[in-house]
Formats: C-alpha cells, sequence, structure tokens
C-alpha cells in the first residue's frame, strides 16, 4: 500500500516539464518534504544553528531540494525559497506556513440618509414617515446631525433654514439668534421689544437703549436642551438704522454737542477692549493647540 500518484504537464505545454512523483506512507511523503529532524521537520525547515536546511536551499532534504515548475530538478537557480520557482518561467509564491488567515475589511456604513426638520418641529418629540423605513423617532432638541437608528437604517437629523432664526452650533446647539431693526432715535432713547418666539409666544421687553455690544439676550426663549429638561437663549442683534439729516439737522446737532459737551462712548470702548482681550485668549489658545498637534 501506499501514495503513488503522478503529475505530468500535458503535451504541447510551454516552459519546463514538471514530473512529480511520490510513493511511500504520509511520513516517508512529509520527510521527504521537511526533513528527517522530526515527524514534520519543523527544525529542518525553519534552520538551526550550524545547519544549511529549510529556505534558501541547501545540501540537506527540504524545501532547498524540491523545486516547482524549473528546468532541472534539485535546488532552486537564483535564491529565494529554496527551489520555488527559481529558473522557472513563472514565480510560484512562498506558501503560507503558520496558516494565518487574511483578514477582511470590514465594509463601510452606508451614509446616513439626512431627514430635514423645521425649528418649530424640535419644540417637542415627534416621529417622521421615512420613504422605505416605516416611522422615526425624533426626540426634541436634537442636534444637527444626530443619527437616529431604526428599522435597520441610520438617519441624519437636518434643520431647515429658517426665516427669522439661526441655530447655533457646538455648545450653542440650543441656542437661537435673530436680528432686530431699529431706529436711531429708538436706539438711544429706548424702546419697546418685540417679536414673536419659536414657540410661537410674543415677547415684550422695554429696552433702555441698544446695548454696546448691540447684542441682548433673552433666557430660556432657544430650542429645549437635547435629552435635558430646560430650553436655551435667544440672542436678539440690533441693526441700527441711521437716518438722513438736512443740513439744518445736522448743525442743530453740533450746537448741542458743542453746548453740552461730546456723548458718553465709554462703555463702548469697555466693550471694545473685552472683544480684543478675548480674541488674543482664543488665539494663544489656538496657538497652543497647534504647537501640540505638530
Amino acid at each position: 500500500s501506499g501514495y503513488n500518484e503522478q503529475f505530468a504537464q500535458q503535451p504541447g505545454g510551454t516552459g519546463g516539464g514538471a514530473n512529480f512523483k511520490f510513493e511511500g506512507s504520509f511520513e516517508d511523503i512529509f520527510s521527504s518534504f521537511f526533513g528527517q529532524g522530526n515527524r514534520f521537520g519543523f527544525e529542518n525547515l525553519f534552520g538551526s544553528a550550524g545547519s544549511k536546511a529549510g529556505f534558501g536551499g541547501g545540501d540537506h532534504a527540504g524545501f532547498g531540494s524540491f523545486q516547482f515548475g524549473g528546468d532541472t530538478p534539485g535546488h532552486g537557480q537564483g535564491g529565494g525559497f529554496g527551489g520555488f520557482g527559481g529558473g522557472g518561467p513563472r514565480q510560484q509564491a512562498a506558501p503560507n506556513m503558520r496558516g494565518t488567515r487574511q483578514q477582511q475589511a470590514r465594509p463601510n456604513k452606508p451614509a446616513p440618509h439626512k431627514v430635514y426638520v423645521t425649528l418649530e418641529e424640535l419644540m417637542e418629540d415627534s416621529t417622521r414617515s421615512v420613504k422605505n423605513a416605516g416611522r422615526i423617532t425624533i426626540a426634541k432638541g436634537a442636534p444637527e446631525g444626530h443619527i437616529v437608528e431604526e428599522n435597520g437604517a441610520r438617519f441624519e437629523i437636518r434643520t431647515r433654514p429658517h426665516a427669522l432664526f439661526v441655530r447655533g452650533e457646538r455648545s450653542h446647539k440650543s441656542d437661537l439668534y435673530t436680528n432686530v431693526s431699529v431706529r436711531a432715535h429708538d436706539a438711544l432713547l429706548g424702546f419697546t421689544l418685540k417679536l414673536r418666539g419659536v414657540d410661537g409666544e410674543w415677547i415684550e421687553e422695554w429696552m433702555e437703549s441698544v446695548p454696546p455690544s448691540k447684542q441682548y439676550q433673552i433666557k430660556r426663549k432657544g430650542l429645549p436642551r437635547f435629552e435635558g429638561s430646560s430650553r436655551g437663549h435667544l440672542y436678539v442683534y440690533f441693526d441700527v438704522e441711521i437716518p438722513t439729516l438736512t443740513e439744518g439737522q445736522k448743525q442743530a446737532l453740533r450746537t448741542h454737542l458743542q453746548e453740552h459737551g461730546a456723548w458718553d462712548y465709554t462703555e463702548v470702548e469697555a466693550y471694545k477692549k473685552k472683544q480684543r482681550q478675548r480674541e488674543e485668549k482664543r488665539k494663544k489658545r489656538q496657538n497652543i493647540k497647534d504647537k501640540t498637534e505638530l
């Protein structure tokens, strides 16, 4: 009994003929492949101190005396893993002796479907019918870009542009911003600020004047905080409308300033100084961050 099978090149083939014949038991076959050091010949396969057996060829049995596709039997020509591919017309890939399995790259998740909502819809928890996915739940105050996973699909919440309000970003994602135009005499002498909030409620507040920052905060009139119990703030930016004066009005104003002194711009200058200091601190933090990332 034993193993005896022959692989012969078919007539008309190209390159050197390869004829392999194995006889004997499986142990003999493994010995002829890997050497006589042990059952599987690992010592001869990977070599040891003072030995020439194993990869790279030599006088001992092993890969050095086993050749695929060579013109002549025996040791491979031109180096490589013993006789693998040496002198033959085509290089043969070295076998994976450790049996490692190549890891397949995980497929990327498909891009989420964008779902557009209005600011008014974000005031309360709501549901939305989505094509091919049934209905999804949208939490109140859901931040821009929030991902909802339902029914085996992913959805990205996006806010539709609003006619009056702009949504804040990052730590201000629950805050809203709007612009209000004010005439110059109202900005100086005082006025009642009137506007309708995102929830439909009318807001009325008396303003002594437009602040030097031209910005005013109305607390708890923004969007609901995501996964919270309170609301963000509403920031009003004032656009002061400058009137067109006649020559008589201009002269009257000059006379008033000469008799009563120039107007006080102390608060305006203090605000500008504070803004410059904030900008300097921001630049320093950015420089430190840039150096750290280098």
